[in-house]
């Protein structure tokens, strides 16, 4: 039978069933995830998960600093004498540095980027997609779209026959989408964010491990530290004004009962314009 042929209270009841059948499939498949995966304790490779090239270029830089192979003048960096490096990433820094420049020259790079680029294929070996990938969100739009498909062609339907009895439908659409990001949300978020929060419960706060560390002399610490939390926790360093991160810029957040702003404003976005002023009521 043709659910758009049903009645008014007859679909909403098809509608309610079909957005307990799609919210019981998603609870399932986030149940049935497989265990989180790890990654090497390789600082580069944490830091482009968390944040791509431009965090493993800057914690890159730290490293080189830190380990006298760069060395700063103001927000100036140029390569020490003798200074060498096996890694791509570093060579590439070490070539882009070769006549002084801030820290802008190698993080805007298409070699510096490229090399790091690179270790997308090492987080790809061990079954870690990209860190913009985030699970939920791809879910969330998932049901939202299916549902909001179904309630907005009965709309069409309903106002195509003169009918505009639709507030039931338009409250049932609304709980469905409050549903589905609560649902949603209980699953487990991207790898890469698993990966980090494990990090960062084994090395601890991030400010009081940093206030601990001795610039020059505890790199391999000051390295995971920032793969792990950002540059940012280094500004007692003397180096730190040549690759201070910019200042993050002012962004709005919804309000949503969670502590993601992304989905909770794609949730509202999504609720919000999907709607078509009428995705709602009895069905006619």
């Amino acid at each position: 039978m043709n659910p758009f042929d049903l009645a008014g209270p007859q679909f909403l009841v098809f509608y309610v069933a079909l957005t307990t059948a799609a919210l019981l499939v998603v609870a399932i498949v986030q149940l049935r995830e497989p265990p989180r995966r790890s990654l090497p304790l390789d600082p580069y490779l944490i830091a482009y998960a968390r944040g791509g090239a431009e965090e493993a270029v800057r914690v890159a830089l730290l490293s080189l600093l830190d380990r006298g192979q760069l060395f700063a003048s103001g927000e100036l960096l140029a390569v020490a004498p003798g200074a060498s490096a096996r890694r791509p990433l570093e060579r590439a820094i070490l070539e882009e540095l070769a006549q002084p420049a801030p820290a802008a020259g190698p993080l805007a790079s298409g070699k510096c980027r490229a090399a790091a680029d690179r270790l997308a294929a090492e987080l790809e070996r061990h079954g870690v997609p990209p860190p913009s990938f985030d699970p939920r969100r791809t879910r969330f739009f998932a049901v939202a779209g299916v549902l909001s498909a179904v309630a907005g062609l009965r709309v069409a339907q309903a106002l195509s026959r003169g009918r505009t009895n639709l507030g039931f439908l338009f409250v049932l659409w609304f709980v469905s989408m409050l549903l589905a990001y609560a649902v949603t949300r209980a699953g487990r978020g991207s790898a890469t964010e698993g990966i980090i929060e494990d990090l960062k419960a084994l090395l601890g706060a991030g400010e009081a491990a940093a206030a601990r560390l001795v610039p020059f002399r505890t790199t391999g610490d000051a390295e995971m530290l920032a793969a792990a939390y950002g540059v940012g926790l280094f500004a007692a360093y003397p180096y730190f004004a040549a690759i201070k991160p910019p200042p993050a810029p002012a962004t709005w957040v919804a309000t949503a009962g969670s502590d993601s702003s992304s989905c909770g404003s794609s949730c509202g976005s999504s609720c919000g314009g999907g709607c078509g002023g009428g995705c709602g009521g009895c069905g006619g």
